[in-house]
């Protein structure tokens, strides 16, 4: 009903919708239409501006309203000041738009309602239409919980096998409230124990809306080394010591140097630590030690106080996971694929990473089964790299697959191609032949590939993406458990605006685009010595130069001094003709501008478990 016509006769369902169509036809044609005789029996719409006016009567079935009579057409010109295209209109408009665009920006939705209806709407209506809008579609917050039974029982009955949980406590009135929800679909669980690697990342990120929480995830690595979703929860307490103590724990070298560098900055230090992580045996994480000992026997220490090697060095990493990453990136990158969801409500945000993990498990199935070769591409990279770098190793059979290979800078080690291991203890770690292994292959004429550890096959692959994430109903066929309605979480306000954009550490390099998708030009202060142009000095360009500013007042003074003669010239003292000569130049005074700007720091997300997945 965008630009509905009126005539005698005419009959509407409702006196709502009647009401809706006057709406819309003052919203289109720039009129105040006003409502009088507005009750259960009749209903009468007026122009304000001019004599136009529509009255209808409710029909026999008292339900059903009818036009009885049209008075005059419309006299007035059109106005903007009519207040009917509120958020309201404008929700039940583009209600749809809204739906299919998600994240439309306020500035498109004004200039669509401006170009659709030519009426000037504030940001604010707009900001309020996208919420209404979103509320309509996703469902209240509140009412989303009393389906939470219904949905994990959905759940379940469509993938069997799935661990779904959720608890419930109760409040000082006797009401269950939501405490926390967990969920390892069947097809994630069977994939990762059949064909990934033993290794799991967790992490957790911050929910929006009226009710805060966290969102935590465990994700694993799957044999193209690449993300593998496990298991999603929201609300688990931090027990990783307590359920899991015969678990080898390692924690993110990042976020260990980034509570380093509080007390301890600077590049040298930093590169000590990264060579410490990397470190692939014992002998030489203890040489490193000692040398950042004579260097800063303070970050020596804070090291030996703060720090576990277990957890975070590759020369005490177990090496029957065949992993040796030092940072938790996987999980972070599934944060951020699933960065609109945290802003739906509750259970909205299940079914996106629901319906995420489905098309992503039939994706990658897809993809690998068009694949031809025989370990993964990303590991065939990562073996090209080491191919490269073997030219400087030189391999020594000494019998039954023993080999001596020397390196061109003096280190020597012992490799053996029938256990597949080097005395560096990298290709133990990863599962993936190092330079000095290389070396070795290449004696035998056997291919590299044929050494690679099998979690890296496309048999795991297919073994990890195999499983089917099964489809959902919808809610009209979900079955109703009736065990009563789960309240909400407590609403927490936290002081200050809500914030949507992550706060970046002070010496993270800043975002490369800006909000509206323009690149930026990052500064060159500090970056490199570069000279003005005018008086050839380093450390400043030709627009601060000190000279050019004394050249320019110079001038300015000069012009003063000319533009005060030439206008006592032409206007001359008759009562004090000397006074001509004696009179001085006004100086001109620059005053500089300054522009600033300030950044702030975000908190560290904790790590939590999930515990039922690696028993």
């Amino acid at each position: 009903m965008i630009d509905p016509k009126f005539e005698v006769g005419q009959i509407f369902t409702c006196k709502q919708l009647f009401m809706k169509a006057c709406k819309s036809h003052g919203v289109v044609h720039g009129r105040k239409i006003k409502f009088s005789k507005n009750d259960g029996r009749r209903a009468t719409a007026y122009c304000k501006d001019c004599s136009w006016k529509v009255s209808t009567a409710v029909m026999l079935d008292k339900k059903t309203f009818q036009i009885k009579s049209m008075q005059g057409k419309h006299s007035c010109g059109r106005t903007f000041d009519h207040g009917l295209a509120n958020s309201t209109f404008l929700v039940d408009r583009y209600k749809k738009e809204l739906a299919a665009m998600a994240d439309m920006k306020v500035n498109t939705l004004t200039d669509k309602v401006k170009t659709d209806v030519n009426v000037n709407i504030s940001r604010w209506q707009a900001y309020r239409t996208k919420k209404k809008a979103e509320s309509l579609v996703n469902g209240e917050h509140e009412a989303q919980y009393n389906k939470l039974r219904n949905y994990c029982r959905e759940v379940k009955r469509a993938n069997p096998g799935s661990n779904v949980f959720m608890t419930t406590v109760e409040d000082d009135e006797g009401e269950d409230r939501f405490e926390r929800l967990y969920i390892c679909l069947n097809a994630c669980k069977t994939g990762f124990l059949s064909g990934c690697r033993p290794v799991v990342g967790l992490d957790g990120c911050h929910l929006r809306g009226p009710h805060k929480g966290v969102l935590l995830t465990a994700v694993g690595i799957d044999p193209n080394d690449q993300l593998y979703p496990i298991a999603y929860a929201v609300g688990l307490i931090q027990a990783i010591q307590e359920l899991l103590p015969d678990v080898e724990h390692r924690m993110c070298v990042r976020h260990i140097y980034n509570n380093f560098k509080k007390l301890h900055g600077g590049l040298a230090l930093k590169e000590r630590i990264w060579a410490l992580a990397r470190a692939p045996y014992k002998n030489l994480f203890k040489a490193l030690m000692e040398a950042l000992k004579a260097v800063d026997e303070g970050a020596f220490q804070w090291l030996v106080d703060n720090t576990t090697p277990q957890q975070w060095s590759k020369a005490y990493f177990r090496t029957s996971p065949k992993c040796d990453i030092l940072l938790n990136n996987l999980c972070e990158s599934f944060n951020s694929s699933i960065l609109e969801a945290r802003e739906r409500p509750l259970l909205g945000m299940l079914e996106i990473i629901r319906l995420y993990l489905m098309v992503r498990m039939e994706n990658k199935r897809e993809w690998m089964q068009k694949y031809t070769g025989k370990v993964c591409p990303k590991i065939l990279k990562k073996l090209e790299k080491v191919k490269t770098a073997s030219s400087a190793c030189i391999a020594t059979p000494s019998g039954d697959w023993n080999y001596e290979v020397r390196c061109m800078y003096g280190e020597r080690y012992t490799v053996n191609l029938g256990s597949r291991t080097c005395s560096c203890r990298r290709w133990e770690l990863n599962g993936i032949p190092c330079a000095h292994a290389i070396s070795a292959i290449a004696l035998t004429k056997e291919s590299p590939e044929n050494f690679v550890h099998e979690c890296y096959s496309k048999e795991a692959y297919m073994k990890a993406y195999g499983p089917i994430i099964y489809p959902l109903n919808g809610e009209h066929l979900w079955k109703d458990l009736k065990q009563g309605p789960v309240l909400p979480p407590e609403t927490i306000k936290l002081p200050g605006r809500p914030k949507k954009v992550r706060r970046k550490e002070p010496d993270e390099p800043p975002a490369t685009t800006t909000s509206r998708g323009q690149t930026k030009r990052l500064s060159r202060v500090g970056l490199m010595d570069y000279k003005c142009r005018k008086c050839k000095q380093k450390g400043h360009n030709s627009r601060k130069c000190p000279s050019s500013h004394d050249q320019e007042n110079v001038q300015q003074q000069a012009a003063a001094v000319t533009s005060s003669s030439q206008s006592q010239q032409q206007t001359p003292n008759t009562m004090n003709p000397g006074a001509n000569k004696q009179s001085q130049p006004q100086q001109s005074n620059f005053t500089p501008k300054a522009v600033f700007c300030a950044s702030g720091l975000e908190t560290d997300t904790n790590d939590q478990v999930l515990f039922d997945l690696i028993r």
